[in-house]
Order: structure tokens, then C-alpha cells, then sequence
């Protein structure tokens, strides 16, 4: 699989992102939250990455942890949804008030996606 993060991936239809807030499964390790669905027209799995403004009142602080979430997202994309046959739309939401370091968002999503792994083996 390629190394970039392309279009497809990347979840930009607001008529899709509200069909995914609508069904509002999601799981939590703090400081990140995962809501997904699943959605059968999407080509392959696709992501969002949001950060509160309440949080970051600065946007080049705002844009340097949607940059770290992404990147972790990117490079073990394959490992967190190898399980899985059906398509998933997801948007991960920061919620804390300090920059994190690239280590502690790996170490948070991987545990993250991990408890979504079970909770998606249980449906």
C-alpha cells in the first residue's frame, strides 16, 4: 500500500461526517476519541482528524496536532484495520489542552484502536 495519506482516505463530505456523528459509536483512551461507522460506499477505509478550538486557541497549535494524528494514522493505518472486511469511516477528536509528542499519540491510538478492534469483533 502506498505511504501517503490520498483523497479517498480522507473524510470530507460533511454529509458523511454527520451520518457518522448520527450513529455515534464511538471508544475512548484519553486524550483521543474515536467515532466511526460503517459505510459501504467508500472505496476503503477513510479518517478525520479534528482538534477543539476551546483546547488550542491558536491555529498553529491546532494544525501541528491534526498533523501528528495524522502521520500516526498514516503510517499504522494497515496494522489497526488488517481484521476488518467492511469499510469504515472515522473521525479521531482530540481532547486536552497540552501539544502531545508524536510517541504519546502513537501509544494512545494504538490502544485506541485496539479497544475498537474488540468492540467491532463483539457485533
Amino acid at each position: 500500500m502506498s505511504n501517503t495519506l490520498n483523497k479517498t482516505e480522507r473524510l470530507k463530505s460533511e454529509k458523511i461526517i454527520k451520518h457518522i456523528f448520527s450513529n455515534r459509536k464511538s471508544v475512548a483512551c484519553q486524550p483521543l476519541r474515536l467515532i466511526w461507522s460503517e459505510l459501504e460506499n467508500l472505496p476503503c477505509h477513510a479518517a478525520c482528524f479534528s482538534v477543539s478550538k476551546r483546547n488550542f486557541k491558536h491555529a498553529v497549535d491546532r494544525n501541528r496536532v491534526k498533523r501528528l494524528l495524522r502521520e500516526v494514522y498514516r503510517t499504522h493505518r494497515d496494522i489497526y484495520t488488517a481484521n476488518t472486511e467492511k469499510k469504515y469511516g472515522f473521525i479521531i477528536i482530540y481532547n486536552c489542552h497540552e501539544l502531545p509528542t508524536y510517541d504519546q499519540i502513537e501509544n494512545k491510538m494504538e490502544k485506541m484502536f485496539s479497544f475498537w478492534n474488540e468492540k467491532i469483533k463483539k457485533c
